[in-house]
């Protein structure tokens, strides 16, 4: 699994095309998938913390993909 990299929006990568950013959101980070807030995740996609928020990609991997590809 890639690890985040620094960027404008926050903290970032790529999974199969999908890009997966960490945003600033209160004490922690929220996930972002092609720029739309991950709500299918736990508590919305809020994290606390970077290796909080690579267990929880790591583990809803195929979910955000599919999130990130059906548009809505």
């Amino acid at each position: 699994m890639p690890s985040f990299s620094p960027g404008m929006l926050g903290y970032g990568m790529v999974i199969n095309g999908v890009s997966i950013v960490l945003r600033p959101f209160h004490d922690g980070f929220r996930v972002h998938a092609n720029h739309r807030p991950c709500s299918i995740l736990p508590y919305g996609g809020y994290v606390r913390s970077i290796p909080e928020a690579q267990h929880v990609i790591k583990r809803y991997q195929t979910k955000i993909i599919g999130f990130a590809r059906n548009p809505a």
